[in-house]
């Protein structure tokens, strides 16, 4: 199917229970129409699917998500819509407020897709309910561009490391992540966004092994999401205020802002950052846990140049040792010297996390 200029593919699910929305993602994910798509994107999409599918199965026990996906020579879409036959919502505008819900959860559901909208609508009467959200993926000279999206296997015998390499004409990025080793869960996680000028990085790591540390790393993931264009301090409030209730999880924020050449890191946990080429630099997290106990957010402020590259690890790699590794290496290219740390630092028996950032321009 073509529409000015754009290809588009559709797809259709019933929705009866929490697994028909995990099956509708799992058929979406196979599909040829999403291996162009952002790692941060697709995590995008499925958050939109989960919460329109679960207000469904909630409010009207049925439903149906119809998804689109075009493709155009100035970027791509997503479009979704929920449609159920249910009682619809009493209060409307009451219901797209934060915290507000009829059924005692917290009510994120309906507000969290229209944040991460760039378009939103809603029809609810005595017939039904229907909901359209659209979601624009802007051009490569407005976003990260995924240059290698798949991950890079055999950089360890067992378990495999998941590498994902980015660029725009600005940045350069490279993350790893590796679980605890036997374990399918990866409790750690990696943020990355840009709004104009500015770009966000986030590293998290899930408290604990397993998945309720992967779960709440999704959900930290979700909360960045929501609340990327906000200040750190506030993005930290967010971020406790949506973990409470989940094992918790530590989180460095580290932002880059290219028009002031500056820079800001904050964190609660056991998230470090440094600079590993250019002048000395180190941010270093507070001790806490979000969703369990949150500081004073202390950010760490600093100028950059271009060639300057930075470093953020969880606790799955040896602060010093990582850092020296990591400047010993520095006249490798950002993939090897990520690879370099999961082999000579890396632990094991914990959950890895990496991001390795360059300013290039």
């Amino acid at each position: 199917m073509t529409n000015a200029g754009y290809e588009t593919q559709e797809w259709e699910f019933k929705i009866a229970g929490s697994v028909d929305i995990q099956l509708a993602w799992d058929q979406l994910a196979k599909q040829r129409a999403l291996n162009a798509v952002s790692d941060i994107d697709r995590s995008l999409l499925r958050t939109m699917i989960s919460e329109l599918g679960t207000n469904i199965v909630k409010y009207a026990g049925r439903g149906v998500i119809r998804v689109a996906l075009s493709h155009g020579a100035l970027g791509s879409e997503f479009d979704v819509w929920a449609e159920d036959n249910g009682p619809g919502i009493e209060d409307l505008e009451k219901a797209m407020q934060d915290n507000v819900s009829s059924s005692g959860t917290l009510g994120l559901g309906l507000p969290g897709v229209k944040r991460m909208s760039d378009d939103f609508w809603i029809r609810s009467d005595k017939r039904g309910t229907l909901v359209f959200a659209r979601k624009h993926l802007s051009r490569s000279d407005q976003r990260l561009n995924t240059v290698e999206n798949s991950g890079q296997r055999g950089v360890s015998t067992n378990p495999t490391v998941d590498i994902k390499c980015m660029h725009d004409s600005h940045i350069k990025l490279c993350s790893g992540l590796r679980s605890y080793y036997g374990n399918p869960f990866n409790g750690d996680a990696v943020f990355c966004e840009r709004d104009n000028e500015r770009f966000l990085f986030a590293l998290i790591d899930g408290s604990g092994h397993g998945k309720s540390a992967a779960d709440a790393a999704q959900t930290a993931r979700r909360t960045l999401y929501e609340n990327a264009p906000s200040a750190i301090p506030q993005i930290l409030t967010e971020l406790n205020k949506a973990l409470i209730g989940t094992v918790g999880a530590a989180v460095g924020i580290f932002e880059l802002n290219l028009k002031t050449r500056s820079g800001n890191f904050s964190g609660v946990g056991n998230i470090r950052a440094s600079r590993i080429s250019g002048a000395s630099w180190q941010g270093v997290s507070r001790d806490g846990v979000l969703g369990h106990r949150l500081p004073t957010p202390r950010v760490h402020s600093f100028e950059f140049k271009v060639g300057d590259r930075f470093l953020m690890c969880s606790d799955g790699f040896p602060d010093y040792d990582s850092r020296k590794y990591a400047k010993n290496n520095n006249h490798q290219d950002l993939r090897n010297i990520l690879q370099g740390l999961f082999e000579h630092c890396g632990k094991l028996y914990d959950d890895n996390g990496l991001l390795l950032v360059e300013v290039a321009a």
